[in-house]
């Protein structure tokens, strides 16, 4: 339902990415750019993630930041108007979790007062999933076709004490996963 192009200025336009965009700024602010080098950004996001454009030098660059499991970022026309907030902030805030009986049992809230004072009273109690469960739950690559030697988008993970990462592939033979992290942000 949207697209992020650029314009020659003349009559030709260039298709970047087929996602919603909602803005596109950089060091120059409403003022627009001081010269053809300053360095662009913009915002939009997919069903994985929100997604930071940046332009360099005629060159876009994606990274990929964390959202909520579920958030007005989701609907297609992007007719949101809150900051980005941290994964966690979904209503179901998982508080801890244990395998038993054959599934998956997590103790949640599944609504709380922290900045939310519509409900009342929290409410909390079990959750009981199948393990198999998780691979629904917000990984930025579900379901995808994923091409040996190639690459992902950085996904952003600093700023968390804790990680995980959850790794699968459904073909019959092994699979090598090489995974990158680059400590100072300097694309290396």
């Amino acid at each position: 339902m949207g697209f992020l192009a650029t314009w020659d200025g003349k009559e030709e336009w260039k298709q970047i990415e087929r996602r919603q965009f909602t803005e596109v700024s950089g060091q120059g602010g409403i003022y627009g750019a001081p010269d053809s080098v300053t360095l662009l950004w913009t915002i939009g996001w997919d069903r994985r993630s929100v997604i930071l454009k940046l332009l360099d030098n005629e060159n876009w660059y994606t990274y990929r930041l964390p959202k909520s499991p579920h958030t007005f970022f989701d609907h297609r026309g992007g007719w949101n108007s809150s900051e980005l907030k941290a994964i966690g902030s979904h209503l179901r805030i998982i508080l801890d979790f244990t395998y038993w009986n054959g599934k998956l049992v997590l103790t949640n809230d599944q609504t709380t007062l922290l900045q939310n004072p519509y409900p009342g009273r929290c409410y909390a109690n079990f959750w009981f999933e199948q393990f198999e469960d998780l691979q629904s739950w917000g990984e930025p690559w579900t379901n995808d076709f994923i091409q040996a030697n190639v690459a992902s988008d950085p996904f952003l993970i600093y700023g968390f004490k804790k990680t995980v990462l959850h790794l699968m592939h459904n073909t019959t033979r092994s699979v090598d996963f090489t995974l990158e992290i680059d400590k100072t942000g300097n694309n290396q």
